[in-house]
């Protein structure tokens, strides 16, 4: 059975990296045959490791509008799918739901849904596109229970299927045990609007009385840089919250931590957090309403916070960093969470999936 995956690139995004986990799974079975089409590399390289041949529409940034208007698009899409003969295609992003299912018509089409229901307002014709692939399609995916329940609701699909990301079986390699006395924080993400990291940074100044040894590393690249760059000056919070970039070893770098935060205002299902959890880091997010709730048990392995609730999460995250006990149970309970995520049970479940379409 001929599968391919449909995305944007596999040169950043939590999009990308799950694409990356469940095509690689998939490709070790023989019966199957993996291919991955991106739309734009913007000439930048792949960061996460594939087993499968990717192919880019473009090298170049073209919106996909322009790219349907001027470009013969769909065209490209379906000369693709006919040359290389796929049965099966797997659209990762709602931006090319539409492109994705005309081009499709004749073979079968999965939507994969990773983002909040609730948000439609990131690009423009978003809602239209969701609403058309979402008809269009023969089955949607979605990353949280959440959202499955509310998809069901509102466009009355029967075949709406949850899958949750999997954690990489690499995490469950690494032997370095938790170290609770590192009275230091690690947050993950992509430096832009949906993030929220200022809210983190003033969370970060107003605990520089109480826990003065407390540090925070955020690792990721975006357009936000010189906002929270400005907003850490501002603060006197240089040599308390870092901005560290984009690194090629976070896997092997959230053991330097203790803990991971997540301020976002609206998530699909957090990979950081997934992660964090296979290390064994204690975790605290704001429960948003997609997301973070399905991976944390609070009081358990990490807390939840009211949604932009700063004060709270900064007494929660006192209680923590407060009781070493605390973060040694936790801890413990955030690697059973993980356990549930490996890469063989969500497998499982993609390759139920799948079965549905064999011809």
């Amino acid at each position: 059975m001929n599968i391919c995956f449909y995305l944007s690139s596999f040169t950043r995004g939590g999009i990308a990296r799950s694409a990356s986990l469940v095509g690689n799974e998939l490709a070790k079975d023989p019966k199957y045959h993996i291919t991955a089409l991106c739309h734009s590399s913007m000439g930048k390289k792949d960061i996460y490791e594939t087993d499968f041949n990717i192919t880019y529409l473009y090298d170049r940034r073209i919106p996909v509008s322009k790219a349907m208007l001027s470009d013969h698009y769909v065209k490209k899409i379906a000369d693709y799918l006919r040359a290389n003969e796929v049965d099966l295609l797997i659209v990762c992003d709602e931006l090319f739901f539409p492109a994705a299912v005309i081009a499709g018509r004749k073979i079968h089409v999965l939507c994969w849904f990773h983002t909040s229901p609730y948000i439609d307002t990131d690009y423009r014709f978003q809602k239209f596109g969701r609403r058309f692939g979402f008809k269009k399609c023969d089955e949607i995916i979605t990353i949280t229970e959440k959202t499955k329940s509310i998809l069901s609701e509102q466009y009355r699909r029967k075949k709406i299927t949850c899958i949750y990301n999997p954690a990489d079986e690499k995490l469950f390699s690494i032997k370095r045990e938790y170290d609770p006395d590192t009275m230091s924080i690690i947050a993950v993400g992509r430096l832009s609007y949906p993030k929220n990291y200022p809210s983190m940074i003033r969370i970060a100044a107003s605990l520089r009385n109480e826990l003065p040894e407390l540090r925070w590393h955020l690792y990721g690249e975006g357009d936000d840089r010189p906002e929270l760059e400005a907003l850490i000056k501002e603060n006197h919070l240089e040599d308390v919250f870092v901005l560290k970039g984009q690194c090629t070893d976070l896997y092997e770098r959230y053991n330097d931590y203790s803990a991971i935060v997540m301020t976002s205002r609206y998530e699909g299902f957090p990979m950081t957090l997934v992660e964090a959890s296979a290390c064994g880091l204690p975790m605290l997010s704001y429960d948003i309403l997609t997301g973070p709730s399905e991976i944390i048990d609070d009081g358990e392995n990490g807390f939840l916070c009211p949604e932009s609730d700063e004060k709270y999460m900064k007494d929660k995250i006192i209680q923590l960093f407060s009781d070493r006990e605390l973060r040694c149970k936790m801890s413990k309970n955030c690697r059973s969470t993980a356990q549930r995520l490996r890469c063989d049970n969500i497998i499982t479940q993609w390759v139920d999936v799948i079965n549905r379409y064999e011809t």
